[in-house]
């Protein structure tokens, strides 16, 4: 599972703290943080077949924002739309899942691997 952390602005949200847990067991499979794109990995052995995970993300001075994703053999990609706690708006979140040959959203906002070198984009 990967994905794409911003604020309201659209700008990238560096250090926010990405949870994957299951819907059936909120407790967290994996944890993650942004890089300095906005972007994270999760890699998690989760249950075979179509079932429900939750991604929850956190960032101090905004208010939590979570996007439901399934298991199957799609790449699962989400976009989290953040707000600051103050804002009277609520955070957003989108997800989506693609065939793993289709290019996805990901490869255009972020590199492959979140945690290797800033790519010159």
């Amino acid at each position: 599972m990967r994905g794409f952390v911003q604020g309201p602005d659209g700008a990238p949200l560096k250090g926010a703290e990405v949870a994957l847990s299951s819907v059936a067991k909120p407790m967290p499979i994996r944890e993650e943080t942004t890089d300095p794109s906005g972007c994270f990995i999760i890699h998690a052995t989760v249950a075979p077949g179509h079932e429900k995970y939750l991604v929850v993300v956190h960032r101090q001075g905004y208010k939590p924002v979570s996007a439901t994703v399934f298991s199957g053999r799609e790449v699962n990609e989400v976009e989290l739309h953040m707000v600051p706690v103050e804002s009277r708006e609520a955070g957003s979140a989108r997800s989506w899942e693609r065939p793993l040959t289709e290019p996805t959203y990901y490869q255009v906002r972020c590199s492959e691997d979140p945690h290797s070198a800033p790519s010159n984009r």
